[in-house]
């Protein structure tokens, strides 16, 4: 997993310029030869696959002997998490694999998910489970290639996982929640007023 954060511009969004938009895009994707982005994903898939171990706090996890990977670029650009960016960004993702000669047929299609998304997945986590869902994600994604405004959220919707979703329970949620609320608290202080006694 790989993330950007960078957003759009409101020229390269509404201008109509197709290559400042293409541009834009590329530099989330990130460049040919800029080490950044899809290119960071394929040579990290290369070291795993050569047996380098994953950090996890212990003595790290063998990957190598996975058989399939499925690689996400987490956005914050919502508008770049949509279906017609995924499948040109996947068409990239495979030419930068061929390049640091890594096995193609242990690497699922390059998902790119945005920060909402990432929030549905954590919140369907347990039922019907992460791999689950990007399992059925990544079958959907390369057997319904016309559907190039889609993304992950309307995958979930459309599939009726959205039902399960509940997003007020997500991790991001509640930390949304205990962040406005510990703000709420400190401005009443700095104003001399009494803390609420709700959440």
């Amino acid at each position: 997993m790989e993330s950007k954060a960078r957003l759009l511009t409101t020229r390269k969004r509404y201008a109509g310029i197709s290559e400042a938009l293409m541009d834009a895009i590329d530099d989330i994707l990130g460049k040919d030869g800029s080490k950044k982005g899809i290119d960071q994903l394929a040579r990290n898939l290369k070291h795993l696959f050569a047996g380098k171990r994953v950090a996890d706090g212990s003595k790290g996890l063998d990957l190598s002997q996975c058989k399939m990977i499925y690689p996400v670029l987490v956005v914050y650009e919502d508008a770049v998490a949509i279906e017609a960016v995924r499948q040109y960004g996947d068409g990239k993702f495979r030419s930068l694999l061929q390049k640091h000669a890594v096995d193609a047929s242990k690497v699922g299609p390059l998902l790119i998910l945005s920060s909402p998304d990432v929030e549905a997945l954590e919140s369907l986590g347990n039922n019907p489970g992460a791999k689950r869902l990007l399992t059925d994600y990544a079958e959907y994604v390369q057997t319904n290639l016309r559907d190039r405004m889609g993304t992950f959220r309307t995958f979930v919707h459309n599939r009726g996982y959205g039902d399960m979703a509940k997003y007020s329970e997500s991790w991001v949620a509640r930390t949304h929640v205990r962040v406005l609320n510990e703000i709420g608290n400190e401005i009443l202080r700095r104003s001399g007023a009494s803390e609420p006694t709700g959440e």
